[in-house]
């Protein structure tokens, strides 16, 4: 019977040591979020990464583009800085910022490590497409011919011809898309 005892006391010490062990493993490094995100976002002076859990201590908060494995294309000058222990930022400059109507791709690698070591398991990909030209104003102009008008139609920004004449058409009333052809107007 003290035989027993002691196996009994040993398997609780198994048991006990094991769930320590468990216990004091690191919680995995994990990306929750990067904005901007989505389609059409207006554009930004900052690109924000956040992690699951603190990464840095507070202090020394700017980093040099070399300490930092994240991508970016197509490639924005970033000045890397840590908001607080879990948010990193890309700050762009007045003079440089993002492009409109572009689709970046971001590519966080594994290498930012926290104090304990941890860093991301795989690496991740993050897309987002900054404001793609709108229609403002559509104004009718004159007649080329019968069934031809001339239309000024204006954009929310910059667009050249050939962007014009390969994305927009007319659609007939029996959803026939007629190609258009498209000339810069002439300055007032």
């Amino acid at each position: 019977m003290r035989y027993l005892v002691r196996l009994s006391f040993c398997l609780l010490l198994l048991v006990g040591a094991t769930l320590g062990v468990a216990q004091t493993r690191p919680e995995p490094l994990t990306l929750l979020r990067v904005t901007p995100a989505g389609e059409d976002v207006p554009l930004s002076a900052q690109l924000v990464f956040e992690f699951n859990r603190p990464v840095v201590p507070l202090g020394r908060m700017e980093r040099q583009p070399e300490e930092i494995p994240i991508a970016i294309m197509p490639r924005l000058p970033c000045a890397w800085r840590w908001l607080n222990t879990t948010t990193l930022a890309c700050e762009l400059g007045e003079r440089t910022p993002m492009a409109r109507a572009t689709r970046y791709t971001v590519i966080v690698q594994p290498g930012i490590q926290t104090e304990d070591g941890v860093t991301l398991e795989i690496p991740v990909t993050h897309t987002f497409l900054t404001q793609r030209p709108k229609v403002t104003e559509v104004i009718h102009q004159t007649w080329v011919s019968p069934g031809t008008p001339v239309l000024l139609v204006l954009f929310d920004q910059p667009v050249t011809s050939s962007s014009v004449t390969s994305h927009m058409y007319v659609q007939t009333p029996k959803n026939k898309r007629v190609a258009v052809s498209a000339n810069e107007a002439p300055k007032p």
